[in-house]
C-alpha cells in the first residue's frame, strides 16, 4: 500500500491576517496538492510575528509532515520574518547566500532597478539552506531539510509563487505519489446523456441509465465500445425516478429500479 505524503501549509502577513488581503495562496496550494496525490494536513495563517511563524514551522515538524510550505516573508522590510523563523525553528543561523545574491542580482538587473543594500536582505537565507530562482520577481525561495521534513518557503505575491511552486515543490510530490484527480486515463466520447453509472467487479465495463435504456460501455480496450442493454421503461423524463444500475458482487447480473406499472420494482437483468 502506497504512503500517504502529508504537507502542511504556513501562509504569512499581517495584511491576511487582519483580514485585507484574501489568501488565494493556500487554496491554490492545496488543490496542486491535492491533485497530485498528496494529503494537506494543516493550513495555517499568521501574521508578522516571528514566534508565531516559528511555532507554526515546528508544529509541522512536531507531526513530522513531508513537506512544509512557507508563502510571504521573504522580501526586504524589517517585517520580512519567514528567514528568521526557519532558522529559529530548525536550530540554525541566518547567512548571506552568496548564490541567492546572484540570483537577485540578475533579477533587479533584469527588471532596471538598483540592488541596494535594503533589497540585498532577500539574499538572506539559512545554514545548510539551498535558494530557489525566482523567474518573475527579485526574492529567491529558500529550501531545506529538518530531520524528514522538506520545507520550502517562497514569495507571497500569487504571480511568483506559483511557478516556483510547480518547478520546486511539485516534483517533491511527485517523487513518491502518484497523480489522481487530474490523470485522464481514458476520455470517452458518449453518445448520449446517463444519469448514473456503475463499474463491474473488474473495472472493465460500466452500466448506465440512458433516458430509455440501460446501456454497457466497455472500457477494457483503448477506445470505449457501447452496446444498449434493455429498455427500463423509468419515467425518467419527468424526473419521477431513477434506475441507479448496480452491478452484483460477481458481475454476473445487474439490478435497477423502474416506476415502469405506476409503483417502484427492482428487476434483475443479465447482460
Amino acid at each position: 500500500m502506497q504512503r500517504v505524503y502529508e504537507v502542511e501549509i504556513i501562509s504569512t502577513g499581517d495584511e491576511i491576517v487582519f483580514g485585507q488581503l484574501v489568501d488565494t495562496n493556500a487554496s491554490w496550494i492545496a488543490k496542486q496538492s491535492t491533485e497530485q496525490g498528496a494529503r494537506v494536513r494543516r493550513v495555517t495563517c499568521v501574521g508578522d510575528i516571528v514566534e508565531d511563524i516559528v511555532k507554526a514551522i515546528e508544529g509541522g515538524l512536531l507531526e513530522a509532515r513531508d513537506l512544509i510550505v512557507i508563502t510571504g516573508g521573504l522580501g526586504p522590510s524589517n517585517d520580512d520574518l519567514t528567514v528568521e523563523a526557519l532558522a529559529k525553528a530548525a536550530g540554525k543561523e541566518v547567512v548571506y547566500d552568496a548564490r541567492a545574491l546572484k540570483m537577485l542580482e540578475a533579477n533587479c538587473q533584469a527588471a532596471s532597478i538598483a540592488l541596494t543594500e535594503r533589497r540585498k536582505r532577500m539574499a538572506r537565507s539559512v545554514e545548510g539552506a539551498d535558494p530557489l530562482e525566482n523567474a518573475l520577481g527579485l526574492a529567491p525561495g529558500v529550501r531545506m531539510r529538518v530531520g524528514s521534513t522538506i520545507l520550502v518557503a517562497l514569495p507571497g505575491i500569487p504571480k511568483e509563487m506559483k511557478p516556483m511552486f510547480q518547478r520546486f515543490a511539485l516534483p517533491l510530490i511527485a517523487e513518491t505519489t502518484f497523480k489522481r484527480a487530474s490523470a485522464i486515463k481514458l476520455h470517452i466520447e458518449m453518445p448520449y446523456y446517463c444519469n448514473h453509472y456503475h463499474a463491474n467487479p473488474d473495472n472493465t465495463v460500466l452500466v448506465g441509465d440512458d433516458v430509455d435504456d440501460l446501456v454497457l460501455i466497455d472500457i477494457s480496450g483503448e477506445k470505449a465500445e457501447l452496446e444498449v442493454l434493455c429498455n427500463h421503461k423509468t419515467s425518467w423524463h419527468t424526473q419521477s425516478g431513477h434506475c441507479h444500475p448496480t452491478w452484483s458482487w460477481d458481475g454476473s447480473r445487474i439490478l435497477y429500479a423502474s416506476d415502469h406499472g405506476g409503483r417502484v420494482n427492482l428487476y434483475i437483468v443479465e447482460p
